[in-house]
C-alpha cells in the first residue's frame, strides 16, 4: 500500500486509503474515508471555530478475523499499514455514513466510551430506521492541531447500557484551550 500525505500530520495515521479488491474481483472504493479537514462553529460562541484533522482506521471497514480462519478468509484480508484485518462488507457499508456523522459531531449524542474515547452512536439509515452504530473516536492536539482519529466503528448487537453523555463542544473548547478532556463522574 503507498502512503499518500493530505496532510502534515505528526502521527503515522493513514490519511488515503487505498481500494480493496476482494476476493470475489468486486472493488470497493475508500476514499470516504480519506482524512480531511472539519470545520465546526461552536454554537454558543460565534467567533470560536474548531478545525479538526480528522483519519479513520481500518477497524471501520474490516473485522477480527478468527483464530482458525482459511485461506479464503486470508485472501479477503485488506493490509493496513499496521495490520491485516478480515475486511468486512457490513462494515464497509455503514462506513460510507461515517463522514457526514463525524461532519455533524455536535449535533450527535456523544458520550464517554471508556479509556480516553469518546463515542457517537445512532443514525438514521436511507429508510428512516435507527441503527446503533457505535464510532469510537480520540481527540488530541498535535504540532498545535486538534485531531481526530476514529478508531472503530461497527454495528452494536445490544444496547448502549450505560452512558454519560458528553457535549462535542466541551470536548473541543477543552482541547482548543490545552485544557484536561471531560471524563465521566464516578
Amino acid at each position: 500500500m503507498t502512503i499518500k500525505k493530505k496532510f502534515n500530520l505528526a502521527d503515522n495515521e493513514v490519511q488515503s486509503w487505498s481500494p480493496h479488491t476482494h476476493v470475489t474481483g468486486e472493488v470497493f472504493c475508500l476514499t470516504h474515508l480519506d482524512a480531511e479537514l472539519v470545520t465546526y462553529q461552536d454554537s454558543k460562541q460565534a467567533n470560536v471555530i474548531y478545525k479538526f484533522y480528522i483519519t479513520y482506521s481500518h477497524h471501520c471497514f474490516t473485522k477480527d478475523e478468527p483464530a482458525d480462519c482459511n485461506e479464503a478468509n486470508k485472501a479477503s484480508q485488506y493490509p493496513s499499514p499496521k495490520d491485516r484485518r478480515a475486511f468486512h462488507i457490513g462494515r464497509y457499508n455503514l462506513s460510507k455514513s461515517l463522514p457526514q456523522i463525524i461532519r455533524t459531531l455536535p449535533e450527535q449524542f456523544v458520550y464517554h466510551g471508556g479509556y480516553d474515547n469518546y463515542c457517537s452512536a445512532t443514525f438514521k439509515d436511507g429508510e428512516g430506521n435507527e441503527i446503533v452504530y457505535q464510532i469510537v473516536f480520540s481527540v488530541f492536539r498535535s504540532q498545535k492541531k486538534l485531531r481526530l482519529h476514529v478508531e472503530s466503528a461497527y454495528l452494536l448487537e445490544k444496547g448502549l447500557g450505560k452512558i454519560k453523555k458528553v457535549k462535542f463542544e466541551k470536548i473541543a473548547w477543552a482541547l482548543l484551550k490545552n485544557r484536561k478532556l471531560p471524563k465521566p463522574a464516578n
